[in-house]
């Protein structure tokens, strides 16, 4: 899989989930993990009663769910809608 954004490139992200949709599996977005910081990465697996998302990297050695596993949906920051490739 290609990695799904390089450095400088620029994403914009949206939280108006009754405009864009609420993620769903393959859905690109970006969260703040408490221990790595901002990240973007693509939805792997939702799990609506737990309120966790599970997320995964495009790139072989990504920092993902494998990791640190599943997110809280509390921590999402937004979907992304679009990219500026560099």
């Amino acid at each position: 899989m290609l990695p799904l954004l390089a450095e400088g490139d620029l994403v914009l992200a949206v939280d108006w989930y009754w405009l864009v949709g609420k993620p769903r599996p393959g859905d690109k977005v970006v969260f703040h993990h408490p221990d790595y910081g901002t990240l973007v990465k693509l939805v792997d697996e939702l799990r609506p009663a737990q309120r966790q998302i599970t997320v995964r990297g495009t790139r072989p050695v990504s920092l993902d769910s494998q990791e640190f596993g599943p997110i809280l949906i509390t921590w999402l920051l937004g979907k992304v809608i679009w990219v500026i490739n560099k």
